[in-house]
């Protein structure tokens, strides 16, 4: 049973790399940040992707996170539209997510397991994140 983090996370993984050229873990959480201002918990990374992948719409190639089959199919739709909204409307079509309890964020499901998705892992990332964050504001300067 997926849920809305499940679709979040396929949307986040498909518009940093649904082109093929495949999203590495601080793109994933850059997107997820922009679209829902919220970085994705450990607990839905781990069981997002455990069952993403198991699901055969998402596929781990060394470091990096590719949109597979159905879900390919359902992005190369979904990104025809400007919307981000209409974007993840196509995906939780796929997905079909149940409602909240079912996707409580910090809800770690030994039943959707994802061993390489450590938190030194998601730690790193999300300080490749922030730093890429804080560089690109000093870029633009103060606010006025």
């Amino acid at each position: 049973m997926f849920t809305w983090s499940d679709v979040w996370l396929l949307h986040s993984v498909a518009a940093a790399g649904g082109d093929g050229s495949g999203a590495n873990l601080a793109d994933i959480l850059a997107i997820g940040d922009m679209m829902n201002h919220a970085l994705f918990t450990g607990a839905e990374l781990r069981r997002g992707l455990g069952k993403l992948s198991a699901a055969g719409f998402v596929a781990q190639r060394g470091t990096l996170f590719f949109v597979e089959a159905e879900a390919a199919a359902a992005w190369r739709r979904a990104r025809g539209y400007r919307s981000i909204e209409k974007q993840r409307k196509e995906l939780e079509a796929l997905l079909k997510p149940a409602q909240y309890p079912a996707g409580e964020p910090g809800f770690e499901d030994p039943a959707w397991p994802y061993p390489s998705m450590t938190d030194a892992r998601i730690s790193a990332a999300e300080a490749e994140y922030r730093k890429r964050l804080s560089s690109s504001r000093q870029r633009k300067g103060p606010r006025k």
